[in-house]
């Protein structure tokens, strides 16, 4: 078979996601695990669940978002259990394949509307820009701690900053006769209701794993592994998350046999918590998509 553009994209993406997973694993083969398994089996059982809960708290702001934003469109006449099962769906495919299919797939998702595919791809562009606010946000929260730890050039990160704030507001007031200012404003704070809980969610993380970081640090942390995350270039940022978070770890001072559970964890609530979300709201409401909004 004949390997297309597309293949070969897909290709170097699940490579360079096993690559960097080698590399992350071969890091810490010969430290001690002992004390990596007594931080996992001695979590205070409420701060995990607490954690839990704001990161599913996390995707409820999102789905509510996607729901706000679409509703403010004719012909969009979906339950909330509709929107729950996209956001799920899509999020799963988004954390799995090469190509992030999921973020895009929910444009498919809703041909069952009236709106039509050009706008429902201006929207889904939107949303993802929208969420690329996290970076300008935490760059405002942690830019200085993240440049002195890791020397990073702060004109870069400063243009990077600005740069995703101006289109924002640009698209932002090109959207304003598409969907309404009042839609956009409640799609922002959202935006930043979500950006809340993604800081205090791992925030958590840490504070469940018994490792001493200030909100700052961690704001720092997470938005620097996000940003590797989100490039284009791996399986669903598989990987390439890891091996950055691994890294950033290490320059915060925490010692090589406590990273191995923050890199858990983080895996478990990017990647396993979408899947175990998604077969919980499949039991519990399976026929969702196809009911009407009364």
């Amino acid at each position: 078979m004949k390997m297309t553009g597309p293949h070969i994209r897909a290709f170097f993406k699940v490579a360079i996601s096993i690559a960097c997973c080698a590399w992350v694993i071969s890091r810490f083969s010969e430290i001690d695990l002992t004390v990596s398994r007594d931080m996992l089996r001695y979590m205070p059982p409420g701060l995990f669940a607490a954690t839990l809960i704001l990161f599913i708290a996390l995707s409820i702001s999102r789905i509510l978002r996607l729901r706000y934003w679409f509703g403010a469109l004719p012909g969009v006449h979906l339950t909330l259990g509709a929107w729950i099962e996209i956001y799920l769906k899509s999020t799963i495919f988004g954390s799995l394949t090469p190509a992030r299919l999921g973020d895009a797939s929910r444009v498919f998702m809703l041909e069952a509307t009236e709106v039509p595919l050009k706008k429902r791809g201006i929207l889904f562009l939107y949303e993802k820009l929208a969420d690329s606010l996290y970076i300008p946000a935490g760059l405002l929260v942690a830019g200085p701690l993240l440049i002195a730890k890791t020397g990073f050039p702060p004109v870069i990160l400063l243009a990077l900053g600005i740069s995703i704030f101006l289109v924002y507001c640009a698209v932002t007031l090109g959207l304003v006769r598409l969907m309404g200012a009042g839609a956009l404003l409640a799609g922002l704070l959202y935006t930043v209701a979500g950006f809340v809980l993604f800081v205090a969610g791992n925030t958590l993380i840490f504070r469940t794993l018994a490792i001493e970081l200030t909100v700052a640090d961690v704001a720092a942390i997470a938005i620097g592994a996000g940003m590797a995350a989100s490039l284009p270039v791996s399986m669903g940022g598989i990987g390439v998350r890891d091996g950055v978070l691994a890294v950033l770890l290490g320059l915060w001072g925490v010692s090589p046999e406590r990273i191995p559970p923050v890199l858990f964890f983080e895996f478990f609530i990017n990647t396993i918590l979408p899947v175990i979300l998604y077969l919980a709201w499949r039991r519990v409401a399976p026929h969702t998509l196809s009911a009407p909004a009364p």
